[in-house]
């Protein structure tokens, strides 16, 4: 049940794309600082929203098992990007313009979103064969919601 709401909040971040630039902008403000307070929240967050949206497609058993094989499939890839893109991106915020390794290290970040995209898409595939019709067409609707709230709307 867990791995479902985890694939499942993967496609939303994956619908969210739009925070990557934020994210990296973000990064030189306590690159190095762990609250774990923050981190429990975010991650009771998360799964809020996920169990709504689970909820919300009224997934059957196999699909949430479907749903589960795929979160084990793509999870440590998932987790290993994501890490080197955070890493990548504390480098960048605390390099200067003549750094020698920053266009490396920019270079570096544009192919971990680039194969962090490809691992998007690739679950979205997955996903979008295990759910029906209504439910993609739901999951799109919440997603397109999710995004609009997300961007000041």
């Amino acid at each position: 049940m867990y791995k479902s709401r985890h694939l499942i909040l993967s496609i939303i971040s994956a619908l969210l794309m739009l925070a990557l630039p934020l994210a990296s902008q973000s990064a030189d403000k306590g690159a190095n600082d762990y609250n774990p307070s923050y981190s429990i929240e975010h991650g009771r967050n998360r799964l809020a929203m996920t169990e709504r949206f689970s909820d919300g497609l009224d997934l059957s058993e196999d699909q949430r098992k479907a749903l589960d094989d795929i979160a084990d499939k793509y999870h440590s890839d998932l987790s290993d990007l994501q890490q080197l893109m955070a890493d990548n991106s504390r480098m960048l915020a605390k390099m200067q313009a003549d750094d020698p390794k920053l266009r490396e290290t920019a270079e570096a970040q544009g192919k971990t979103i680039a194969d962090l995209i490809i691992v998007h898409k690739k679950i979205h595939a997955a996903v979008d064969k295990v759910l029906t019709a209504a439910q993609r067409e739901k999951l799109d609707r919440l997603t397109s919601h999710l995004r609009h709230r997300m961007a000041g709307g």
